[in-house]
């Protein structure tokens, strides 16, 4: 999964919390051989804190993602904004030489981003260390700890998608009993 970002350029539609965190892993010295380079970010909201936090890195940002597409060389559009609808338009417009990401497929990107700096910085840790016992496990338990609460991040997003889910179909069913009441 890592490797589709491999030497990619790549901008992102949504600047608010998410896209921050992902520009912050990304610029991350530990992914130095991603070659990874960010050339926009686009959002509704001028004043997304991801879009901020782009501006003060010299990434170009845009508040129409359609500017997006108009970008050289990009390679990797990747959406994360919560429009379920948006990533339906966006395979309608975007040019066949850019590739979409949409906010369901980056989640895993993003949890495989976080997997694999705390594996290199453990690694790093590792080769520093005097490797006693000791030391190799309190490397263990603090990589083991990183992983429990990415895992427990993502059970807990799942679980409120599914409550999201049950709580919609009992609306639609209401409004199906209700409809047939009327007949």
């Amino acid at each position: 999964m890592i490797q589709s970002i491999h030497g990619k350029n790549i901008a992102f539609i949504g600047g608010g919390n998410f896209c921050k965190s992902f520009l912050q892993l990304l610029e991350d010295d530990i992914f130095a051989d991603l070659a990874v380079t960010v050339i926009g970010i686009a959002d509704i909201d001028g004043d997304a804190v991801g879009l901020r936090f782009a501006q003060t890195r010299g990434i170009p940002t845009t508040r129409s993602h359609e500017d997006l597409f108009n970008l050289n060389d990009l390679h990797l559009l990747i959406e994360i904004t919560r429009d379920d609808e948006l990533p339906r338009r966006l395979e309608k417009q975007l040019p066949q030489t850019i590739t979409l990401v949409d906010h369901f497929q980056a989640v895993p990107l993003w949890n495989a981003l976080q997997i694999e700096a705390a594996k290199r910085r453990t690694l790093t840790n590792l080769a520093l260390a005097d490797n006693t016992p000791d030391q190799i496990r309190s490397h263990f338990l603090q990589f083991s700890d990183h992983l429990e609460t990415i895992i427990n991040q993502r059970i807990e997003h799942t679980l409120n998608i599914e409550r999201n889910l049950v709580e919609r179909e009992k609306a639609i069913s209401h409004i199906i009993e209700g409809s047939t009441c009327l007949l």
